[in-house]
């Protein structure tokens, strides 16, 4: 089995798995926190990859954060792709994503795994960086500074 962050992600997030199966069932995925907890020790992985990817979205943080090992990310990221027939409403900024992802993908050797993973990581920092840029254009420059239990 793969080993993964899962279970540190939720801990500094300061959440539970009974957390994680709300979040989840947000979006109608039923799961028990047994199963949860399998997941995260690495005893067993589930059986549609893109359980994965929901933890994540509902966790917000990058697929990157919780599955480290470069060949399963791999095999999620193929599966996904593979076996993706649903097409969400997609942001400009999105669609610029992908189109970046794309021409980036034409120039690497797909079957090796470190220019992939190149990719991937790439597309992500870039993804970072736009809803990064969002923030400061929502809430301007600020800086946060932790007193006890007060943010200031």
């Amino acid at each position: 089995m793969v080993n993964n962050q899962l279970k540190k992600v939720l801990d500094d997030k300061k959440l539970s798995f009974s957390d994680l199966k709300k979040l989840l069932e947000t979006k109608e995925i039923k799961i028990n926190n047994s199963q949860l907890s399998l997941y995260s020790r690495g005893k067993r992985n589930p059986k549609n990859k893109k359980m994965w990817i929901d933890i994540a979205e509902v966790l917000q943080v990058d697929l990157q954060e919780i599955i480290t090992d470069i060949n399963y990310y791999l095999s999620i990221m193929n599966e996904i792709s593979e076996n993706s027939t649903e097409k969400k409403d997609k942001t400009e900024n999105e669609k610029t994503n992908d189109s970046l992802f794309q021409e980036l993908l034409s120039l690497v050797d797909k079957n090796s795994p470190s220019e992939l993973e190149k990719v991937y990581r790439y597309c992500s920092l870039v993804s970072n960086f736009e809803n990064l840029s969002k923030a400061i254009d929502k809430a301007g420059v600020m800086i946060l500074v932790s007193s006890g239990e007060n943010e200031i």
